[in-house]
């Protein structure tokens, strides 16, 4: 279905503008009031903080890229863009969200997302450069993924690149959009929008941290429940001093200290990856503290009931109708990731009330045909060049 866009309607490069100081940033706030649609990117670093550290963000509108620096500006002053009855654009939204929304106090009100609309006309979750050269024949610069975005001043190269991720945005969403409409899309893509603007990822809940640790997947009783709480005290505290847990304790650390349950700080010294540093400025009475907790903790905490319970019993109808739904999204030119996974097949058919194929446009495509399947009014079976097809079931071919 996707369609190479026409190069000569292509925006051309855009005039960067960088906003340096809080004036020129309430000046270009004021510029883009009146702009019905507004591109948006951000540059940031996640590997020293435990959260994102935002460095660049970027507004495109034709003719001008405007490149604001976060450390030389109160970025709560973006936030009336935010609010505004502009569509912000953005390629591959939920990370910038979520980050804007820390950074300005107030989430995007509405937006387009190239990355998840591209889904919906055959491109699975493509690439900005990607998209941009099978939409619009554009080459864009290539990424730098070791570029440091906190340095200052950036490099003109970093400018031109940063200016790349916005200059074309709102002319992909034309396009895009364009197909969309014409397949009868539109409409799905900003259900689906809605949707994705909602989720806020966040932080991990320190509750649940220690389910992120594969070694303590092992421990049973009295040492998962020390490996819970001292993931959790983890995880606070690389909370309130801004790091990855990693920097306070690493994985296997945790993991040893709950398997060697210590009750001393000469029994903390035993544990390997752990050593007197560490353990100053009373960070030994905090950790043996939450072994305490641990170890007091009136139930072994247990792993999350995924969707097994949902899928046993019913692995192999939940396989053939995963083969079905694979080629209805071929047939449609749609990404299947974008339309339902196992997981989502599973809670269709144990009838749960939530499953995302039971609701919206999702349920009109593929939900309806499903849950006949499940009740036995469809059947499922091969058809020509290996297709699966869905066939209604007569009653003289019912089994008595």
């Amino acid at each position: 279905m996707s369609q190479t866009g026409n190069p000569k309607s292509v925006s051309p490069a855009p005039e960067i503008v960088w906003i340096g100081n809080d004036r020129n940033l309430t000046e270009m706030v004021d510029y883009l009031a009146d702009q019905q649609e507004i591109a948006v990117d951000t540059e940031f670093h996640r590997e020293k903080t435990y959260f994102p550290r935002l460095a660049l963000v970027q507004f495109g509108v034709p003719g001008k890229a405007f490149l604001v620096d976060p450390f030389a500006v109160h970025c709560s002053k973006l936030a009336p863009l935010m609010s505004s009855g502009a569509e912000l654009v953005f390629h591959a939204l939920e990370q910038d969200l979520d980050i804007l929304e820390r950074a300005t106090g107030e989430r995007a009100k509405r937006v387009f997302d190239t990355q998840l609309a591209a889904s919906f006309i055959g491109l699975s979750r493509p690439s900005l450069a990607h998209l941009a050269d099978r939409i619009l024949s554009v080459e864009l610069p290539k990424a730098d993924r070791l570029s440091d975005w906190t340095q200052r001043p950036l490099s003109e190269a970093q400018k031109r690149y940063a200016a790349s991720d916005v200059a074309h945005l709102l002319d992909l969403k034309r396009v895009i959009s364009d197909q969309l409409a014409a397949a009868d899309r539109l409409d799905w893509v900003y259900e689906e929008l809605d949707i994705s603007a909602s989720k806020r990822k966040g932080p991990t809940d320190p509750e649940f941290a220690w389910l992120k640790i594969k070694e303590c997947r092992g421990l049973r009783g009295t040492t998962r429940k020390v490996a819970k709480s001292v993931a959790e005290w983890r995880e606070e505290r690389a909370m309130e001093q801004d790091v990855p847990p990693r920097y306070i304790l690493g994985d296997l650390t945790v993991a040893a200290i709950a398997q060697l349950v210590p009750n001393t700080k000469a029994d903390l010294l035993k544990v390997r990856g752990l050593d007197s540093r560490q353990l100053a400025n009373g960070l030994d009475a905090e950790l043996l503290e939450a072994v305490k907790q641990g170890i007091e903790m009136d139930k072994v905490p247990e792993y999350p009931q995924g969707q097994e319970e949902s899928i046993r019993g019913n692995g192999a109808v939940v396989s053939l109708c995963i083969s079905w739904l694979a080629q209805r999204c071929s047939d449609e030119k749609l990404d299947p990731q974008i339309v339902g996974t196992r997981d989502d097949v599973a809670c269709l058919i144990a009838g749960e009330k939530d499953a995302r194929l039971g609701h919206g446009w999702r349920f009109d495509m593929v939900g309806k045909e499903l849950l006949k399947v499940a009740a036995g009014e469809l059947c499922l079976t091969g058809g020509r060049g290996g297709t699966v097809v869905a066939i209604p079931v007569r009653p003289e071919d019912l089994v008595t």
